[in-house]
């Protein structure tokens, strides 16, 4: 049977933060903000949703 997946606690995420440039917490959202023009973002976005697809198809 598998374990459980057990949360990181609040003291866990910001260690391993630090260790992540660029990355913030606000709350309970884990982000970062990318500086990218629109033809950069519309290829993230086409590349997010292929590797989505291929993880979970239709």
């Amino acid at each position: 049977m598998a374990e459980a997946i057990v949360p990181l606690t609040d003291a866990e995420i910001t260690e391993r933060l630090r260790e992540l440039p660029g990355w913030q917490r606000s709350g309970d959202e884990i982000t970062r903000t990318f500086g990218i023009r629109y033809h950069g973002g519309v290829a993230l976005i086409v590349h997010v949703v292929a590797a989505a697809h291929e993880a979970r198809p239709l």
